[in-house]
């Protein structure tokens, strides 16, 4: 029977984590596993995935087949890079300068990436205060134009009472 890496929920409504396992392709989602090769909860900021490379391998070249998900995220801990280069007969050596320049590439993504974050949340607080010092002028404008209408309206009262 065809085995496939894929995810099993568990916790609790609205606070799920998931196990990743090794199934028969044809039971539930929720059915007993053969394996399990480590877990994943996405409601952490960032993601928590922990995989144990070694039997992920293992599986992957006994011909069990990842789940789209599972897919996803054997790519991010670079699980798929170095099967695809197991799997193409690569040397070990070369397996491993790529591997690093692999982490390395990562590592700039994610410095870029809170870079990034922190300069847009520096704007939004530039913005935020722009914004108040605006309205706080605007206010101003427009309490002095309030207090100068009734002015207006005030010498118009005395206007029509001086007539009587």
């Amino acid at each position: 029977m065809a085995t496939r890496i894929r995810l099993k929920r568990k916790g609790r409504r609205k606070q799920s984590h998931f196990s990743i396992v090794v199934m028969h392709k044809g039971k539930p989602r929720d059915a007993d596993s053969i394996d399990q090769l480590g877990y994943y909860n996405p409601l952490k900021e960032p993601s928590e995935i922990k995989i144990d490379k070694e039997k992920a391998l293992e599986w992957l070249q006994k011909g069990a087949q990842p789940s789209d998900t599972v897919h996803n995220l054997f790519q991010k801990e670079g699980i798929a890079l170095e099967y695809h280069l197991i799997k193409n007969d690569v040397d070990e050596e070369t397996r491993n300068v790529e591997l690093q320049k692999w982490e390395l590439a990562q590592k700039e993504n994610v410095q870029k990436t809170s870079e990034e974050i922190s300069s847009e949340d520096e704007e939004v607080e530039v913005e935020s205060t722009s914004e108040t010092t605006e309205s706080n002028t605007k206010d101003d404008s427009s309490s002095e134009s309030e207090q100068e209408e009734n002015n207006q309206s005030e010498d118009e009262e005395t206007d029509t009472s001086d007539n009587n």
